[in-house]
């Protein structure tokens, strides 16, 4: 491997593609670890612990994946300290890595606390929440309120054909269906952030590196969609 100094010998290594950041003159991996899924399991049940966590992210500056975004109420900023540790760790220049992090919402004392503004109260709640005419049935929503539970699932009729559609073109092209997702997401922004769990769905993303769809393919993909809700934080 070329040495950490030698910036052209890292690119020429590099598994990873590198854009300029809207009109900015920051230049950005493609793609961008998302650290949300690096911290601690009692945030949340999917997040990788520290011990599994730092190798992963030697992995991805070894590949080139040099932008990584984290902010400080995942895990309640034990993402954030991780990063720290890695860098520390593995003795990573600071220069090549473009680090991102948002500060937003609270954030906890301890990684178990998902809804710090709420956790004195809720134990309180119990007296009385059941009460009532809300302890006789399930909440009635309107059916366009229903809709928009299940529009973020891929679990509607018009979701599912347009994923078999880019089954369909994945087994045309021999890609992984994953790379058909990258080729249309890679042609619109600068680069897509996308949390890992393992080296291998590092190196199944870098694989989409140069793969393009043509003009048919993202009509055949895009004439099914129709716009919905945002559902989360986006």
């Amino acid at each position: 491997m070329a040495d950490k100094t030698d910036i052209m010998g890292l690119l020429g290594e590099s598994k990873a593609e590198y854009k300029r950041l809207g009109k900015s003159g920051l230049k950005v991996s493609v793609p961008i670890l998302g650290a949300m899924s690096i911290g601690s399991a009692k945030w949340q049940p999917w997040v990788i612990e520290e011990e599994e966590s730092l190798p992963l992210l030697k992995a991805a500056y070894d590949r080139g994946i040099t932008t990584w975004d984290t902010a400080n109420v995942y895990s309640n900023g034990v993402s954030e300290e991780i990063v720290g540790k890695a860098i520390k760790k593995y003795n990573l220049p600071r220069d090549k890595l473009v680090i991102l992090t948002k500060c937003f919402g609270y954030v906890g004392e301890d990684p178990s606390i998902r809804t710090i503004q709420f956790n004195k109260e809720l134990p309180q709640l119990k007296d009385y929440v059941n009460q009532g005419a809300s302890a006789f049935g399930s909440t009635t929503r309107s059916e366009g309120e229903k809709q928009a539970a299940n529009q973020s699932t891929g679990n509607t009729e018009r979701d599912k054909k347009i994923i078999g559609r880019v089954e369909e073109i994945a087994k045309k092209h021999d890609w992984k269906m994953s790379h058909v997702a990258l080729a249309w997401i890679n042609k619109r922004i600068a680069s897509p952030i996308i949390g890992f769990s393992s080296a291998d769905r590092m190196d199944e993303a870098l694989a989409s590196r140069g793969k393009e769809l043509s003009e048919e393919e993202e009509k055949y993909l895009e004439e099914l969609y129709e716009p919905v809700r945002i559902v989360g934080h986006s």
